[in-house]
């Protein structure tokens, strides 16, 4: 497409325009060729815009904040992908580097794809809260009081279960007992589901608080089924070295996640008798 932009100028030095007004038509101009394409640009667009650019004498400033306003959206969309396409939602090593070599197609710069990353975590994120909350009331209603809420629950409000490992027929590879069940389900499903809550913040190394997503009025109510979990854990014989290790330092955690103060945890531990 031609960069032949000897109209515009000849207006502009027709109306003697002010300087910043020039930049202003220029930069408008610009941003009017970006948008005219909503994909990811090839590399031939990418220097078809760089021709522009260099042609309206504009500065990779000037031209940042359009581009970031059509380009930002797209690498969060491909951020958001790589994670549903990777076990339990943790980008691997290479859809971590096919995220890099977009935002340099992209030219965006460091701290802007950061955020869109966090932004699509978030997004990506809140199933899986929702799957704890799910755990979390099977485990505490009995089946007359979760057959009414789930009644007046969309079914699409659930969530996907984005922490299951297909390949592993589990939740990264730990029996989540009760997490696919009706009305009775254990303890351990909720302390199983937070911990792929937090396996999946850690793995992104994003920096979410899960707890937000956590309605408050239920947070010591479900630190006190992870504490219940813990203590079946423990009593148990049969349970791995690695599961075990893994649970600790989910409880590690937890009350900190979960906005818990001293005494709600005290209370909590101590209702489950392990005080």
């Amino acid at each position: 497409r031609s960069n032949d932009l000897s109209d515009l100028k000849d207006w502009i030095s027709s109306v003697d325009c002010p300087e910043n007004l020039v930049k202003d038509k220029y930069v408008r101009a610009y941003t009017d060729r970006l948008r005219m394409s909503e994909a990811i640009p090839s590399p031939e667009r990418t220097e078809e815009l760089a021709r522009l650019q260099a042609s309206l004498e504009l500065t990779d400033e000037d031209v940042y904040p359009a581009q970031l306003d059509q380009y930002l959206p797209l690498y969060r969309k491909s951020a958001l992908e790589a994670m549903g396409a990777s076990g339990g939602g943790i980008v691997n090593e290479e859809y971590k580097e096919g995220l890099a070599k977009l935002q340099s197609r992209l030219n965006l710069k460091d701290d802007d794809v950061k955020r869109a990353f966090t932004e699509a975590a978030k997004q990506r994120l809140k199933p899986l809260v929702d799957d704890t909350i799910s755990a979390f009331e099977e485990a505490t209603m009995s089946p007359a009081e979760l057959a009414k809420k789930r009644g007046e629950t969309s079914s699409s409000d659930q969530g996907e279960d984005l922490n299951r490992n297909a390949g592993e027929g589990g939740t990264f590879g730990i029996a989540a007992e009760g997490a696919s069940a009706g009305p009775g389900g254990s303890p351990e499903a909720v302390l199983s589901n937070f911990a792929g809550v937090l396996d999946f913040i850690d793995g992104n190394d994003v920096a979410i608080n899960a707890g937000d997503l956590v309605p408050g009025p239920i947070k010591k109510d479900v630190f006190k089924q992870c504490v219940l979990a813990d203590l079946q854990m423990s009593d148990s014989g049969s349970v791995t070295d690695a599961k075990r290790e893994r649970y600790e330092a989910t409880m590690k955690r937890l009350p900190d996640v979960l906005a818990l103060e001293d005494k709600d945890v005290a209370s909590a531990r101590a209702e489950v008798g392990k005080a």
